[in-house]
């Protein structure tokens, strides 16, 4: 009688421990989601001042400018091609440019993967379609006659 009962609180405790670890794991999905998701929303606050401060440098005919952006994003100007993000479309927009984590319409309209602001019409030297962001990105700014060229430097 006394070994069923050993046996039984050996179950207990076992019992026990994987209740905890399947605990465990949860919570660190939880704390990993969490931390992720506010990464990507700085990257997002961090792109749309950027786009702000390129918004201005364009309003002012600043010759040149920089933008801090998060690594591995693109700087866009829309249309190019026949495409433009939705965003820009739903908010009647014709020209837009947009600080994007891809470069393709579908990466751009995707919530949290990028930020798009109104703009004249702003074309990337050599008919580009993005320029990559690696940290700082010094930009030159042309004012043409009926377009703004933005130049990597």
């Amino acid at each position: 009688m006394l070994a069923d009962k050993k046996g039984f609180l050996l179950a207990e405790q076992t019992l026990k421990i994987i209740i905890a670890l399947i605990c465990i794991g949860f919570l660190a999905y939880f704390l990993g989601s969490l931390y992720f998701s506010s990464q990507k929303s700085q990257e997002i606050e961090q792109a749309e001042a950027s786009l702000d401060l390129l918004i201005v440098a364009l309003n002012s005919k600043t010759t040149t400018t920089e933008l801090y952006n998060p690594e591995g994003w693109e700087l866009s100007a829309w249309p190019y091609g026949e495409d433009i993000p939705l965003m820009c479309l739903n908010m009647g927009w014709e020209n837009c440019i947009c600080i994007c984590e891809g470069d393709s319409v579908e990466e751009c309209d995707k919530v949290g993967k990028g930020i798009c602001v109104e703009s004249n019409k702003v074309v990337i030297e050599g008919g580009q379609s993005f320029i990559e962001i690696d940290g700082i990105l010094n930009l030159g700014l042309i004012y043409q006659e009926n377009q703004i060229v933005i130049v990597e430097r």
